[in-house]
């Protein structure tokens, strides 16, 4: 992997899956990201891993785009996934035709890989985000096998991940018609030694186990999710975004992979067939139904290829709500379909500190947003919250229209 600077690796793991001599592990740096590590006694100077790299040589891309807002009508799922329960919906369709569903769960130890399941039980393991960079092992060996023995494959992943898979089943010539690949908006991965550590700090005080944890709990709503923690004595821990400590050092920026302050893999013309997400700002349409604006969770879907569209299109109005929007009304609260985040003055920084120091000093030098941000949002709140109290959340909309707002 000489030709690709080490910045730019997403860690998607397709060189250690293409090296036809093992000559390639991936091995965590201090932080936890997966890096290729070579073997030069067993390299035989194929130039296999440079060919396949996404990086490198992008797969495909699909230039069709098509957006919606939609939400699965099941109200359990939709509670139980992050957004509007849509991923839930596209896998029930795979394992029914006998297929495989591919995407990010928690191991044992609550680290995150790629993995499979074949049954609708298994589905559940597979329901929300993580928010840590899931190692992909040998996926796409794994889904290429099983599109060769003609079942039908559901593979979703970071944009990164999907634009690895492609590039493998292209350049391996692998018929690709049964495969339905999605991604999602991403918004960069943080580092997994930060959420090992993490681990450690949300351990019970009673000594009990942890026995489950969710990213995106509803107990407060869509929009203000929740990171919880489950024990084995049935106590919990839960905090909402603004006040959890990992949630607010990951949406700081500072503890990102390098690769995604550059990420090649955003755009509206994409390698996957579908891209999902939650639709940031459906409140803020018109014209849009009230079951839509919910704090529920609603999903934006951007439909890429015909093959999502024929998917998408056979979801019946039992199953789905949906109505299409503008690409533009779509990623308007959604910058990061196009954009990555700019990475952060301390985050050079933050790969030294994140050995040293404990989650609390992490989170008091990384976490909390810059002294004029937070002073600008206390006098907000100073302003706004007075208003609500009087002419409600209404009122406060109406408002801001007649400011033009």
């Amino acid at each position: 992997m000489h030709n690709l600077p080490k910045e730019k690796c997403s860690g998607c793991s397709l060189c250690a899956n293409v090296c036809p001599v093992s000559a390639i592990t991936m091995k965590p740096n201090v932080e936890g990201f997966l890096y290729p590590s070579v073997d030069l006694e067993k390299c035989i100077a194929c130039k296999k891993c440079e060919k396949f790299c996404p990086e490198l040589n992008a797969p495909t891309k699909n230039e069709n785009c098509d957006a919606f807002a939609a939400y699965n009508k099941n109200e359990i799922i939709r509670k139980e996934s992050s957004s509007g329960g849509i991923f839930s919906l596209l896998a029930e369709k795979i394992i029914a035709q006998n297929g495989v569903v591919f995407g990010a769960k928690f191991e044992n130890d609550f680290s995150v890989s790629i993995s499979y399941t074949e049954t609708l039980d298994g589905l559940k393991e597979f329901r929300g985000s993580k928010y840590v960079q899931a190692n992909p092992k040998y996926c796409y060996k794994e889904c290429a096998e099983f599109l060769k023995a003609g079942r039908s494959v559901l593979f979703t992943g970071t944009p990164c991940q999907v634009a690895a898979l492609k590039s493998y089943l292209q350049k391996k010539r692998i018929d690709e018609t049964n495969l339905l690949a999605v991604d999602f908006i991403c918004h960069g991965t943080p580092a997994p030694a930060m959420w090992q550590k993490y681990l450690e700090y949300r351990k019970s005080p009673s000594g009990a186990p942890i026995v489950r944890t969710s990213f995106r709990r509803k107990d407060y709503g869509w929009k203000m999710y929740s990171l919880t923690f489950t024990y084995g004595d049935a106590s919990e821990y839960i905090n909402p975004l603004n006040k959890d400590k990992y949630l607010r050092l990951f949406l700081q920026d500072n503890a990102l992979r390098n690769s995604c302050y550059t990420c090649s893999f955003r755009g509206l013309e994409r390698a996957s067939d579908m891209t999902i997400a939650d639709f940031w700002g459906i409140d803020t349409l018109e014209n849009v139904p009230e079951s839509f604006k919910e704090d529920k969770g609603t999903s934006l879907v951007f439909v890429h290829s015909e093959k999502g569209k024929t998917i998408f299109d056979s979801l019946s109005e039992k199953e789905l709500g949906k109505i299409q929007v503008s690409k533009e009304s779509a990623i308007l609260h959604n910058p990061a379909m196009l954009k990555s985040k700019a990475k952060k003055a301390l985050r050079d920084e933050f790969t030294k500190d994140i050995s040293k120091f404990d989650i609390d000093t992490l989170y008091k030098k990384y976490g909390r947003p810059p002294f004029k941000i937070r002073l600008k949002q206390k006098m907000k709140n100073a302003i706004v919250k007075p208003i609500k109290l009087v002419l409600g959340e209404k009122g406060v909309k109406t408002l801001k229209k007649l400011l033009g707002r």
